[in-house]
């Protein structure tokens, strides 16, 4: 190995020295983070990141889903610098709901998304139009129309959300579209793709939604992109999803660099173990890279500019220290941030022309049984917020930011 590369735990180490040395600082309970302090938002029972949004100024929402001897409930938070609001329960009854999202509406305001239990107890998607002081305008608005069995949504600009949403026939799902206004009003349905599911959506800054989707009828990764409710350029990416028996797909997920795209997935294998696989392509072209699993191998001294106020980043290459459950960051960048977990530490590792190419260790991390969440401001300063397991049972809703 050359002399100008470590080993990550060497690297790991540096790290947990200096995490040490900024935790006994710290008057937070959990020990801070490579960007400093790690605040909790809230105890719940899910295994996620809490829902998060953050205005271009900086002022953060988070939402979860709830529970007490009231039941179960939607809870939000404001979060303004150092000061967190108080949680807030939200008067939208719910039944089990799940797939919280909050996206930019007009103004401040959010719309905050959700799959639950509709009038006919079949699953649907709801929304709910949010003011800044998390008063309900709106909703719960059923937006789906049939059973809906997962979603993916993304901003379209002027306060609208685009999703895309697969359901009907449990057997024979299709994939259809739906925008919902500024003002929290949703569109009419209109159908894309028959047997398809899992979708996922990213937007370039060229105003371009590229979909992503599984087909059903033979594990297909296929891609298109949506033009005013309709599909376009369909196509395979040459690859399918390959799952043994007792393996499950947790979602597909996408993201963009300058110059290329991105699709993730995770997956629980038969024996426990979590995954996250990748391909990629140039936006110009139609060829995708082999499907690969997220791993970090060498950590060099080096570091690398992202554009983004990350802290600093180490180059790095892919190895077999195996990434869990990764989330990239929305919005396209010079580079594309993915976080998640490797062994007991919260990372990023970033990606830059289809290729891992750095390295951060973030926090330590008990455990991560879920997705974290990962987003950015107007100023490029980063905020990741996951769930960790607690001794009563319960998960610690955990957020830190590279603004400090």
């Amino acid at each position: 190995m050359p002399e100008a590369q470590r080993p990550i735990w060497l690297l790991c180490l540096i790290f947990a020295l200096a995490g040490c040395a900024a935790a006994s600082e710290s008057r937070q309970d959990s020990p801070a983070s490579l960007w400093g302090a790690v605040r909790v938002i809230s105890e719940t029972e899910q295994s996620h990141a809490p829902a998060l949004w953050v205005q271009p100024d900086g002022i953060l929402t988070a939402a979860w889903v709830g529970a007490d001897n009231r039941g179960v409930h939607h809870d939000a938070r404001v979060i303004s610098g150092s000061t967190m609001g108080d949680a807030v329960t939200l008067p939208l009854p719910p039944i089990h709901p799940y797939g919280q999202q909050l996206w930019p509406a007009s103004g401040d305001h959010l719309h905050l998304l959700w799959l639950d239990a509709g009038a006919d107890g079949q699953q649907r998607l709801f929304a709910a139009h949010l003011s800044p002081d998390l008063g309900v305008e709106r909703g719960p608005v059923e937006v789906s129309d049939r059973q809906t069995l997962d979603y993916a949504a993304i901003a379209a600009g002027s306060g609208q959300v685009v999703t895309v949403w697969s359901g009907g026939s449990l057997a024979e799902p299709a994939l259809y579209a739906q925008s919902i206004s500024a003002r929290g009003i949703p569109s009419s349905p209109v159908l894309l793709k028959h047997n398809a599911a899992q979708p996922a959506l990213t937007r370039t800054n060229d105003g371009t939604i590229h979909v992503f989707w599984l087909d059903t009828t033979d594990h297909g990764l296929r891609y298109g992109q949506l033009q005013r409710d309709a599909l376009l350029a369909a196509g395979s990416t040459g690859h399918s999803l390959h799952l043994g028996p007792g393996d499950r797909l947790h979602s597909l997920s996408a993201g963009t660099d300058a110059a290329h795209l991105y699709l993730f997935w995770n997956i629980t294998r038969l024996d426990g173990t979590d995954e996250t696989w990748m391909t990629a392509r140039p936006l110009d072209t139609g060829e995708w890279s082999a499907p690969l699993r997220v791993g970090v191998g060498g950590v060099n001294d080096a570091t690398m500019q992202t554009g983004l106020n990350t802290g600093t980043v180490h180059t790095a290459a892919h190895g077999d220290n195996w990434l869990r459950w990764g989330a990239p960051m929305p919005g396209q960048f010079d580079v594309l941030p993915l976080a998640g977990a490797i062994g007991s530490d919260l990372v990023i590792v970033h990606f830059r022309q289809g290729v891992l190419a750095g390295y951060q260790r973030i926090a330590p991390v008990r455990a991560l049984i879920g997705p974290p969440a990962l987003l950015t401001d107007r100023d490029r300063y980063l905020y990741l917020t996951w769930a960790e397991p607690t001794d009563s049972g319960r998960a610690a809703l955990k957020i830190t930011t590279s603004r400090g």
